[in-house]
């Protein structure tokens, strides 16, 4: 499956992997990749596969849209609608600040891609400039949905602690036991506005452990002064309210008189334009993880993620894993920490095959008697066999409990 796409560049660090700009070989379509190292971000999987689920299911011009996804040798490829302009926290960079007139066309965006979510019960939870992404023709698309959850509609509250400091809502820090709702993203929004217009968001000079105990105790942050118009303060004063009941919505904020005053795409397109000849050329990014190739038999999992939840894993014919690891072997070898009941030392896993082992050995100590633990010991042999007859089992079962659990874990939290 990778080498249906030829990639590029680097062109950003999303959550949990580097984004590339690639093109499809058959059809030439230019389309980003997210690339993820499984083995450096295993622990990180309910987030990946929760990104993945969300991106799935949208269908919104405001969105970033979600191609197609599979994981391939120890890498998960996430392919998504390329936008050529980059983040609006990378033209920012570039501008150091924008005009009101820009800010309020870039916020209408924001502001309609947060609409839809919301109607389709969902919180998007880390609204800011850096993942909201612009296209080349200038139009600007929510991403970066990585901690994104949804409502339910009979438990309409959130209570998990997810979101980054500066942007972040007085109730999700405080994580009181009411939770917090789609309310928290228009925060956010508020918070991003001053961002656009001053080029940091408030608070910028201070660590953001020391953020987390200043936002819920301080008074909202809005602008003063006669540099700044009364459409923009008073759309932060909608935006910036504590208590979340009074915040305006989504919705409404689209018809506050702020947004009338958005510029034009075409002006916006005119910044994209001299930003890309004097600065974007001249800028590249070099990837957190570089892409591993690895050296045994191809690909042992195409696992191919599909909206419904349920994975189809391919386990394909590969070599024997190397022998002599004294657990279950497999070709894929990430290197994971954990304790062993007895003894409470770290451990470092080789591969899968260990972790499968080292999991078995953890139920066997936690059996009531010797005679139940050692009633596993089939279990265990079965799988070694299985995993030396089809290299990749182990994988695949390591990451499918993942998968399952990541679901019921977030069914909880609801």
């Amino acid at each position: 499956m990778a080498n249906k796409y030829c990639l590029e560049k680097c062109i950003g660090r999303g959550n949990f992997g580097d984004v590339y700009k690639a093109a499809c070989k058959r059809s030439g379509k230019v389309v980003a990749v997210k690339v993820v190292n499984l083995d450096e971000s295993l622990e990180d999987m309910f987030f990946m596969v929760q990104e993945i689920q969300f991106l799935s299911l949208m269908r919104s011009p405001y969105i970033v849209q979600y191609l197609e996804s599979f994981v391939e040798n120890s890498n998960m490829w996430i392919i998504m609608e390329y936008c050529g302009g980059g983040s609006v926290a990378d033209v920012l960079r570039y501008c150091k600040k924008f005009d009101e007139n820009i800010a309020a066309y870039i916020i209408k965006y924001v502001l309609l891609g947060l609409s839809y979510l919301h109607k389709q019960k969902t919180v998007h939870r880390d609204v800011k400039s850096a993942n909201v992404l612009v296209t080349t023709d200038g139009t600007i698309k929510l991403a970066d949905f990585g901690v994104s959850g949804e409502m339910s509609f009979t438990t309409n509250k959130r209570s998990t602690f997810v979101g980054t400091p500066y942007w972040m809502a007085p109730e999700v820090i405080v994580h009181s036991k009411s939770g917090y709702n789609e309310k928290a993203d228009i925060w956010s929004t508020g918070i991003t506005t001053i961002e656009l217009i001053k080029g940091d968001p408030p608070l910028a000079d201070y660590d953001p452990m020391k953020i987390l105990f200043k936002i819920p105790k301080q008074e909202p942050p809005l602008l003063t002064g006669d540099k700044y118009s009364d459409e923009l303060k008073g759309f932060l004063e909608k935006c910036l309210v504590k208590n979340p009941r009074k915040r305006s919505s989504s919705t409404e904020l689209l018809d506050h008189p702020f947004i009338g005053i958005a510029a034009e795409q075409q002006d916006f397109c005119k910044l994209l334009r001299r930003r890309r000849t004097s600065f974007l050329d001249k800028y590249r990014r070099r990837p957190r993880n570089p892409i591993k190739s690895d050296t045994g038999a191809g690909p042992l999992i195409n696992w191919d993620f599909s909206s419904d939840g349920i994975h189809a894993n391919a386990l394909s014919d590969a070599r024997s894993s190397p022998e002599g690891s004294g657990g279950l072997s497999s070709q894929n070898t990430p290197e994971t920490a954990a304790t062993t009941p007895a003894s409470g030392r770290l451990v470092v896993l080789d591969n899968y095959g260990d972790l499968v082992h080292l999991c078995l050995e953890r139920v066997k100590a936690r059996a009531s008697s010797i005679t139940i633990g050692q009633s596993l010991d089939p279990l265990e042999t079965l799988i070694k066999e299985i995993e030396d007859k089809h290299p990749g089992f182990c994988r695949a079962m390591v990451m499918e409990i993942v998968h399952v659990y990541s679901k019921v874990h977030h069914r909880k939290s609801e």
